[in-house]
């Protein structure tokens, strides 16, 4: 029945328009003449009443307005009612004064198109909220969600879960940091306050999940709005959850936002680097890599990377034997025993350096060890870039995974790595990051 409704559906709303502007037109005659309609003015509204159908449905049709699917009626469809009504009038009362010889009353042309917009608007407005009762089912089984972002983004979901028929889903609230949005409504789901109240909300409200419906500036907002709920100390466990961003959606093909889990990357204060990481094995694969601090958590984190792009061997440097001896096991026990050699040592060691170089021929230097934040030791950095220099098929990479607050320990740090760049000439490539 639902699928042979919706293959005739462009006739089902022209009769169901047809018959709305025939009622709104004979409404006009009867409140023009106080419900009390008189034999002239019946033969008036038989005779003319096609000229009012054929030309509004036609100005309709020029319109779009049977292009659309009626079940998604907006205000597209009202505005194009509205242009239909207007575009049809002129017309519509240039042709009945000039059949009626002016013998009409004119107040009927005038209600007229006022009634049609109000029926004709209804009829869309009620076929969308038919199919919202329609898909409208039990809430138990529903996780309770909170929506953090009263814009448009936040709207979107409402929307789209309002509408998806079996949705495990239901919006309860909202909040935001608007004070002028609290108080009010979206869809009829209101919004409650900001952040300060989330523990309070989700305490009353038996929230079962938190979503994050922001675009920008998330990162400080997550961590921020997890802190006040862990800090509140209420024992109702709720998962938080955040939506991808614009850019995000933009390169996939569905435009309906997936609800995701937090991810690390959302508490990030500013925006993924997006690395090309097919250039970045071409550039590794078959080549030697020297990677200092290599038994600290970045050391550690870069040689199970670049390990991963085939390099034909990597040289692990580090001064604590401890740390060198467990990364040292954990490569191996991975599989890369034939592509590694551990080096105890220190970075600030130059013959130490000078010999790497000359027996491995790194053609790359991941330089992570953690002398590049002490100020006494900085010094390091500087040895390793001046020895790296002395072989011109050499290049260095600083890798700075932190940049810390102001210190002289940092403005020794620009120097290491003012120097890096100055050695950034030639055959040889060196860089900085952070």
């Amino acid at each position: 029945m639902q699928k042979h409704i919706e293959k005739h559906g462009r006739l089902l709303v022209l009769i169901l328009d047809a018959a709305a502007i025939t009622l709104a037109y004979f409404l006009a005659f009867v409140l023009r003449f106080d419900f009390t309609l008189p034999p002239g003015e019946a033969y008036n509204f038989l005779y003319t009443l096609p000229v009012v159908l054929i030309l509004r449905l036609a100005a309709f049709y020029y319109f779009g307005l049977y292009n659309g699917i009626w079940r998604y009626a907006s205000m597209a469809d009202l505005t194009a009612i509205m242009k239909g009504i207007l575009a049809s009038q002129i017309p519509i009362m240039a042709v009945i004064l000039f059949l009626q010889h002016g013998h009409f009353p004119r107040s009927v042309l005038l209600m007229s198109p006022f009634i049609s917009l109000f029926f004709i608007g209804g009829i869309r407005f009620a076929i969308r909220v038919t199919r919202h009762l329609r898909y409208t089912e039990k809430t138990g089984s529903q996780s309770r969600m909170l929506i953090y972002g009263a814009g448009d983004l936040g709207e979107a979901v409402l929307r789209d879960l309002q509408r998806s028929k079996g949705a495990t889903r239901r919006a309860v609230c909202f909040l935001d940091d608007n004070a002028l949005k609290h108080g009010r409504s979206i869809h009829g789901v209101p919004v409650l306050g900001g952040r300060d109240r989330i523990a309070r909300v989700i305490e009353d409200k038996e929230i079962d999940e938190v979503l994050v419906a922001v675009n920008h500036s998330r990162g400080k907002l997550i961590t921020d709005l997890m802190q006040v709920y862990a800090a509140s100390g209420i024992e109702r466990k709720v998962e938080f959850k955040t939506l991808p961003t614009m850019d995000e959606l933009i390169s996939k093909t569905r435009l309906v936002p997936d609800i995701r889990k937090i991810d690390v990357a959302d508490l990030m204060h500013r925006r993924i680097v997006d690395i090309n990481m097919g250039l970045v094995k071409a550039s590794i694969k078959g080549k030697t890599l020297l990677v200092t601090g290599a038994g600290g958590t970045i050391g550690g984190e870069l040689c199970r990377q670049v390990l991963a792009l085939g390099p034909k061997k990597v040289v692990l440097l580090e001064n604590h034997n401890t740390a060198l001896f467990y990364i040292d096991k954990e490569l191996r026990e991975k599989g890369f025993a034939g592509h590694i050699v551990s080096v105890p040592g220190d970075v600030r060691d130059e013959s130490l350096l000078k010999n790497l170089f000359e027996t491995h021929k790194p053609a790359w230097v991941l330089h992570a060890a953690a002398y590049k934040h002490v100020a006494l030791m900085e010094d390091g950095t500087y040895i390793l870039a001046k020895t790296a220099a002395d072989y011109n098929d050499s290049k260095i990479r600083k890798e700075l995974g932190w940049k810390p607050p102001f210190t002289m320990a940092e403005g020794l740090k620009e120097t290491g790595e003012w120097y890096i760049k100055k050695k950034d000439k030639g055959q040889r490539r060196m860089c900085s990051t952070y």
